[in-house]
C-alpha cells in the first residue's frame, strides 16, 4: 500500500469514527456505565497511552497518534519539565 493510499484509508476510517461519534450521546452512555463497563469501552477504543514528562501520546484504534498536554485533560503539569535544558 502506498503512503498516499494509507493516508486516504486512515482519513476514511477517521471520518467513519467521527460520523458515529456525532450520533452517539457519549456523555449519557458514560454516565450510565459501571466502572467495569467504562474500562472495557476505553480498552476497546485505545491502543496505547504513553506518558512523557510534558505530554501524553494517545494512540486510538484506527487514527493517528494524538499528543495531549497534561493541562488539556485536567492533569497537573510536571514541575520537572525542562530541567536540564541548556539556556542559550
Amino acid at each position: 500500500m502506498t503512503t498516499e493510499a494509507l493516508g486516504t484509508d486512515q482519513e476514511a476510517r477517521f471520518e467513519k469514527v467521527t460520523s458515529i461519534h456525532q450520533v452517539l450521546d457519549v456523555e449519557a452512555i458514560w454516565a450510565a456505565e459501571t466502572i467495569k463497563e467504562r474500562r472495557v469501552l476505553v480498552e476497546e477504543l485505545l491502543d496505547t497511552v504513553a506518558a512523557f514528562p510534558d505530554h501524553l501520546e494517545v494512540k486510538a484504534s484506527g487514527v493517528p497518534t494524538l499528543n495531549v498536554l497534561y493541562g488539556e485533560v485536567g492533569m497537573k503539569v510536571s514541575e520537572n519539565v525542562g530541567v536540564g535544558d541548556t539556556i542559550s
